[in-house]
């Protein structure tokens, strides 16, 4: 994802330069996070225990906030052209490049939900 939202901010002159393409959901764990996700503006909800909850209140409000900012950015890219010609079937995911952010951002130790063995 990085790669591919340096490549549009590089086709674009203003807007994006300072609004990133990737919007992390963050449910539990963010003082957690690789440096790299925590310095994007990410949407948070740790406070979420039940699938309802998404529906209502303070979390329909992300929701909607988080919506219509993914939505002003496609576009923004829309209008300046970024899509055109883009076909999208051509991108393949950096596999060896995620293996190794994995293993050097996640934890390596194995836990157990408590009262399991």
């Amino acid at each position: 994802m990085r790669q591919l939202e340096e490549t549009r901010q590089a086709q674009m002159a203003g807007y994006l330069q300072g609004n990133g393409l990737i919007f992390p959901v963050v449910f539990r764990g963010s003082n957690s996070l690789p440096e790299e996700v925590k310095t994007r503006k990410c949407a948070e909800f740790d406070d979420v225990v039940a699938p309802r909850q998404f529906g209502t209140g303070k979390q329909r409000e992300k929701i909607d906030h988080l919506a219509r900012e993914i939505y002003a950015r496609w576009e923004e890219l829309e209008r300046a052209g970024i899509f055109a010609n883009h076909d999208c079937s051509k991108f393949q995911l950096p596999e060896h490049e995620v293996g190794g952010w994995l293993q050097q951002n996640m934890s390596k130790r194995l836990t157990t939900m408590p009262g399991r063995s």
